[in-house]
């Protein structure tokens, strides 16, 4: 036998899972894709037509090209890598609303005013009732410009304002426009990369005055629309209890604006919280409902009919949801199944899950940084790797041991894969997931099977009232278990912190030992011993880097004076005092940081105002007192907050300060008229609210 057939045998063994998963390769390349154009945002998309053409072309005159040399079948494969790469580079870059010459952002600068639709309901704020906006045109000059994108319209809240709804054309003025910005608080997340992702850029906080009702008509004949406010009308008028009704409209149709912070955190904290998200889970249970409603197609001509039907219904409920990605995988899985049953093609899951993927990111590619797909994703791609080999870890005869058992395999499975990506995010690991998800699971198919029926019955015209009580009395009774397991899990568990190369680092120790276990390979399980040191190693000298810090930070915190000085392991609180565990602000701000500068051993006596770092002094002054000119203390930096009277040149005087930081206790309008005037006075100026944080030293 000759080596180049003794190789081809070999490549066709290693290379078996292509043939196997063929939508596996394919999803990977376009994934990276998508990566390399965010880190290549500026090379023209001419480049990557050319390239995308001319590696298609190249698969296409391989494929032709039948012979088993092995640098053929290799260059055949590389190429169709590079096409799908390249696929992905072209789609994101086209994805991109700012790629588009409409786009109302181009023209923005020499414009003054807006024509806009509102295409949202309103969504309650702590001081403002927030709206999404579609532009439609944009005045430049004298003329009207037909343009495209949307915008966030925050209105403040006035007993006299109007609540705008979906379909009403308005005015509003461009100059109002504020792009949006990340806080730049460290470690924290960022919202403009999140909203930039979602084709939003810029915001408006506005007054009912600014705006005018051009058209006060509203939208007709939206049928998803119209059902989606029968079926809240249906809900507020049968459910009493406001928990339970805040619950049903976030579970059920993705309203989630009154939900309760406590109830959501108790939630997250058990690792539940995909119960209240729209996700794969609610899907597959509408699924398993429908399909049972359904049995009574028996007849085998017909059966193409009960799928049809299913199918139709799965997507008409995404529709009332608005689209939420892990929702659209999960029905996109149930489609590409059915259609896979009716042709009589034999069904791979793992190639079923590759394919949803890879549609969804054609569609559209900047899913692939939406949390909630890759936790779906990811989710459903650990059961179907692990569930089969968990479930023989144990096997229970008794049926209901055996139906419990299936459930935690199950939710096990789940989180082999998931919980690194919720340590990466959420910096908390769900230690009693595992216990809580069975009666989650089990209150969600209630939960689901009567609202159904609730709607059914409210449809008819009849009152269902006691069947919200029903339900009222199930979700009490299930947050009383959450609570408890919410309580009883260790605040440890719920305040961890790894950054990106350890969140790598962990899965492909978590994808060497899994291979090692199905493929009984010593080099895998060499090498998942090889990263989970690296991983160690990681932790240790980032605790030892931690061990020996001194920094300083000003979040940008709205109307809050917090500074934090960092001291080794330590960190002690200048400015507002705030509870961590029930302010938001500190939640978003304080957090995030203590947890990624690994110093949360908070110190209870408060700092001296003047900090030596990095032999540089830095003062904070937030005291209402009047400076006399005439004595001078000079300083490195000098940290302002609302309480100090505004006297710009007598700080210039005495302290002489490289920097004068404002933080963010101030309002808007104050503090853009402190920065105004002291930049007039030829002071540098950084103003947490518009600049971002403060770090010393970066």
């Amino acid at each position: 036998m000759s080596n180049d057939v003794v190789m081809v045998k070999y490549s066709t063994q290693k290379m078996l899972w292509i043939k196997q998963y063929p939508f596996l390769l394919p999803l990977i390349a376009l994934c990276a894709g998508i990566a390399l154009q965010r880190f290549c945002a500026d090379v023209n998309a001419y480049i990557w037509l050319i390239a995308f053409g001319f590696s298609t072309l190249s698969f296409l005159v391989f494929h032709v090209v039948h012979t088993a040399h092995r640098l053929i079948a290799v260059a055949r494969l590389a190429v169709a890598v590079f096409a799908f790469l390249f696929l992905g580079t072209l789609l994101s870059f086209y994805q991109n609303v700012k790629s588009d010459n409409n786009w109302y952002g181009h023209f923005l600068p020499r414009s003054d005013a807006l024509f806009v639709k509102v295409s949202s309901d309103m969504a309650p704020k702590e001081k403002t009732n927030c709206w999404q906006v579609n532009v439609e045109q944009i005045h430049v000059g004298n003329h009207w410009l037909k343009v495209h994108g949307v915008i966030k319209m925050y209105v403040y809240r006035n007993d006299s304002a109007p609540a705008y709804r979906i379909g009403q054309s308005l005015l509003l003025p461009a100059n109002e426009l504020l792009e949006i910005k990340n806080s730049g608080n460290p470690f924290g997340f960022n919202f403009a990369a999140y909203a930039q992702r979602n084709g939003l850029f810029h915001q408006a906080f506005l007054s009912h005055k600014d705006i005018t009702i051009y058209d006060n008509s509203l939208q007709q004949g939206d049928v998803v629309l119209a059902s989606k406010r029968t079926l809240m009308g249906a809900i507020r008028n049968n459910v009493k209890d406001s928990v339970t009704r805040s619950l049903i409209e976030a579970t059920l149709l993705n309203e989630r604006a009154s939900l309760d912070d406590d109830l959501w955190k108790a939630y997250s904290v058990t690792g539940i919280v995909h119960i209240i998200a729209i996700s794969g889970t609610h899907v597959m249970m509408l699924c398993g409902i429908l399909m049972f409603l359904l049995t009574w197609i028996k007849h085998k001509k017909l059966e193409w009919l009960k799928y049809l039907v299913a199918v139709a219904l799965v997507w008409y409920y995404i529709a009332l949801t608005d689209f939420p990605p892990s929702a659209v995988r999960a029905a996109a899985m149930f489609t590409l199944m059915a259609v896979g049953i009716k042709l009589n093609r034999h069904s791979n899951s793992i190639n079923t899950w590759a394919a949803a993927a890879f549609l969804l990111l054609c569609y559209n590619p900047y899913w692939l940084y939406d949390v909630g797909v890759q936790l779906s994703f990811l989710a459903v791609l650990s059961i179907l790797v692990f569930y089969a080999s968990v479930r023989l870890w144990a096997k229970p005869s008794n049926k209901i041991l055996r139906f419990l058992w299936d459930g935690i395999a199950i939710s096990v499975a789940a989180q082999i894969l998931v919980f690194p990506l919720a340590l990466y995010y959420f910096h908390q690991f769900p230690l009693l997931s595992v216990v809580a998800n069975i009666p989650a699971a089990i209150y969600s198919f209630l939960l689901m099977t009567g609202s159904l029926l609730l709607f059914f019955i409210d449809s008819i015209g009849l009152p269902a009232v006691w069947l919200g009580q029903l339900i009222t009395w199930l979700t009490q009774g299930f947050h009383v278990i959450v609570m408890a397991l919410a309580h009883i899990t260790p605040s440890a568990m719920q305040h961890l912190f790894i950054d990106l190369v350890d969140f790598l680092l962990m899965m492909l120790a978590i994808v060497l030992f899994s291979l090692f276990c199905f493929k009984k390979g010593n080099s895998f399980l060499l090498s998942g011993l090889a990263t989970t040191c690296m991983l160690i190693l990681s932790f240790i000298i980032q605790d030892l880097n931690a061990a020996k810090q001194k920094q300083i930070v000003v979040y940008n915190a709205p109307k809050l004076s917090l500074v934090d000085v960092f001291n080794g392991k330590s960190v002690s609180t200048l400015g507002d005092s705030v509870d961590l565990l029930i302010d938001k602000a500190a939640k978003y701000s304080l957090l995030p940081a203590r947890l990624g500068y690994r110093a949360m051993k908070p110190l209870t006596a408060r700092p001296d105002n003047l900090q030596l770092i990095s032999n540089a002094k830095v003062l904070y002054w937030n005291e209402n007192l009047m400076l006399n000119s005439d004595k001078k203390f000079a300083v490195d930096y000098l940290i302002v907050g609302s309480m100090a009277p505004f006297q710009p040149q007598v700080w210039k005087s005495i302290f002489s300060p490289k920097l004068i930081v404002i933080d963010g206790s101030l309002p808007r309008w104050k503090a853009i008229k402190w920065k105004d005037e002291m930049e007039l006075l030829g002071i540098s100026v950084h103003w947490v609210g518009e600049d971002g944080a403060w770090v010393f030293p970066q």
